[in-house]
């Protein structure tokens, strides 16, 4: 018989590697139950099952398989996605205090946001309209970041944002929404820990050169959420094939000068 310990890594890397099979393995034994039950709520999306009344069932009876098994949250508007109300996503957010990675396309003001995020100090990736003109400068919330989408689209005439992000001592990555060649300088040259500079257009044809290593010009993905749930399930994205792509020129495999980068859509 195997020790309890290496017993639990077995299933629970079973677990992590085929999230499929986690009801199955849910019957094996009680202990099993116990270990692999909050994994079924790793990554949750607020348009896919469960849906939020089986969520505030369990926010209410078993609040510590939020606490310990959610990972990856993905919020959507409210319009249709499964009867989900403002006040639903505060106390879901309240309640995952190990989260690692947060997105969503909710327009939560400023204020509200950061009361949001600065209770999560395992937060690692935030893709989100931040509100970046009236994030206050120093704050603590984001300070632990690696990966940052931001939706904002940033002015050339506001010069204090790309300093923003030089106050995250731990970004390597961030991506910008179309943004010009004059903000895009300038966030490499505010960030110096930076190692991706990636920015999503609508049209490839509208790409214009910056002279970095860095820098990464992508298509808008056709499906943001089937990226995202890519990332959270340790699959291909769009952030991998960024750095993929740089490392190549770093490594002299491709000119320095290139920045485009085609991709095929992710799967969901």
């Amino acid at each position: 018989m195997l020790p309890t310990e290496l017993e639990r890594e077995i299933f629970e890397t079973t677990a992590l590697l085929f999230p499929s099979s986690i009801p199955a393995l849910l019957l094996v034994a009680r202990r099993v139950h116990i270990w692999l039950e909050p994994m079924l709520y790793r990554v949750l999306h607020t348009d896919q099952a469960p849906s939020a009344t089986v969520i505030r069932q369990i926010m209410k009876t078993k609040p510590h398989l939020l606490r310990d098994g959610v990972r990856h949250v993905y919020l959507e508007p409210f319009t249709g996605t499964r009867g989900w109300r403002v006040e639903d996503y505060y106390a879901l957010l309240a309640l995952c205090s190990n989260l690692v990675s947060f997105a969503t396309t909710v327009s939560f003001s400023a204020p509200r946001l950061i009361f949001l995020l600065e209770g999560l100090p395992n937060l690692r990736n935030v893709n989100a309209a931040l509100g970046v003109y009236r994030f206050p400068r120093g704050h603590p919330a984001l300070r632990g970041l690696r990966y940052l989408h931001i939706f904002d689209i940033i002015s050339e005439a506001d010069e204090d944002v790309p300093a923003l992000f030089a106050e995250l001592p731990q970004l390597t990555h961030l991506a910008l929404n179309t943004a010009s060649p004059i903000v895009a300088q300038r966030a490499l040259c505010e960030c110096i820990n930076l190692r991706v500079l990636l920015n999503l257009v609508l049209m490839l044809t509208h790409a214009t050169e910056v002279h970095d290593k860095r820098y990464v010009v992508m298509a808008f993905p056709s499906s943001y959420r089937n990226e995202w749930l890519a990332a959270a399930r340790g699959r291909d994205n769009f952030w991998t094939r960024a750095e993929e792509f740089v490392c190549k020129k770093l490594n002299g495999e491709i000119p320095s000068s290139c920045y485009l980068l085609e991709h095929q859509p992710t799967d969901s």
